[in-house]
Order: structure tokens, then C-alpha cells, then sequence
């Protein structure tokens, strides 16, 4: 009996040092698990943050400058308000169009700026088309939209019209060559 009772202690005893070594890491898992959530936390702060910001900027480009988007195949996908209310037309005269009707350049040109954009490279321009018996002017950066693995979704294309400053340089042109004129 005192022999079981023995056996006993020592089971009780070894059960007891187990148990006690699990809990130490059932405290150390916790403490991880806690420290985890803690920065699964700050990320998530931190992204809601970025996201906010984003969203500021992205609200003030649509407000201050005109906005279009391509997608891969060339096609415009969307216009803002702002490209709209200068051009005086609806979305659905753009959406769907072939975004190079509206650049007027060679085929060759257009083709290597194109290349540009899909090789995921920026580009700065400055252009001019015809809309409705009415020239335009603009400043355009179009700047490919990379996704996490390296593919462009689409092209964005951000653009300042200077369509007044460009009719101010002629009309300054103009009156320098009738000045020239009177002069000779």
C-alpha cells in the first residue's frame, strides 16, 4: 500500500510538472497571441489611416484636375465631372471609345508612347484634339495602375487643360506679326 501510495506521489508529481510546464507555454502562446493582436491592430490603424489619406487625395485630384481612365485595351472606362462639364458632353459619349481617336498623332508615335505605358512607365505630354468644331488643350500624365503582382489594371490619365493659355499665345503670336507688318 505505502508502495502505491509511492507510485502515487511520483505519478501526481510528474502529472503536476507537466501540467506546470504547460501552462508556462500556455502563458508564453498567450502573450505571442496578445502581442500579435496588438500589431494585427496598429496594421489595421495604419491602413485605415493610408486608406483615408488616400481617399483625400484621390478626391482632390477628381476635384482639381480631369480624369480619365483606360483600360489595357485602350478603351475608355470612366471620365470625371470636371473632363465632362469642359468638353460640355455626357460619359457615355467617351465610355467604350477608342481612347486614341482622342490624341492626335501618328500611329508610330502612338503606338511607342503606348508601349511605355504597358512596360508600366509614366508618361508626361502635352496634347490637343478636336471635340465639336472646339480645339483643346492639355497637360496629360498618364500613369499605368499596377496591381500586387506587377499587372496593370489601367491606365490613368490626369490632365490640366490649357486650352486658354494656349488661345492667349496665339492671339499673342498674331498680334506680333501684324506689329512686324506695320513696323516693315
Amino acid at each position: 500500500s505505502s508502495l502505491s501510495i509511492t507510485k502515487i506521489n511520483q505519478r501526481t508529481a510528474i502529472l503536476l510538472e507537466q501540467s506546470q510546464r504547460q501552462a508556462e507555454q500556455m502563458k508564453v502562446q498567450e502573450e505571442e497571441m496578445r502581442q500579435n493582436f496588438e500589431e494585427l491592430q496598429q496594421i489595421q490603424e495604419d491602413s485605415s489611416r493610408r486608406s483615408a489619406e488616400m481617399a483625400g487625395i484621390l478626391s482632390a485630384i477628381d476635384t482639381s484636375s480631369l480624369v480619365v481612365e483606360v483600360n489595357i485595351s485602350g478603351k475608355i472606362i470612366s471620365v470625371n465631372k470636371s473632363f465632362l462639364e469642359l468638353l460640355n458632353i455626357d460619359e457615355a459619349a467617351l465610355t467604350d471609345k477608342d481612347f486614341q481617336e482622342f490624341i492626335q498623332v501618328e500611329e508610330e508615335e502612338f503606338n511607342s508612347f503606348w508601349q511605355h505605358l504597358m512596360n508600366g512607365e509614366s508618361v508626361q505630354r502635352n496634347e490637343s484634339f478636336k471635340l465639336n468644331d472646339k480645339q483643346y488643350w492639355f497637360s496629360v500624365v498618364y500613369a499605368p495602375i499596377i496591381d500586387d503582382s506587377g499587372n496593370i489594371l489601367y491606365i490613368l490619365s490626369i490632365s490640366t487643360d490649357l486650352s486658354d493659355s494656349k488661345k492667349l499665345e496665339f492671339e499673342l503670336k498674331e498680334q506680333e506679326m501684324k506689329l512686324r507688318k506695320n513696323i516693315e
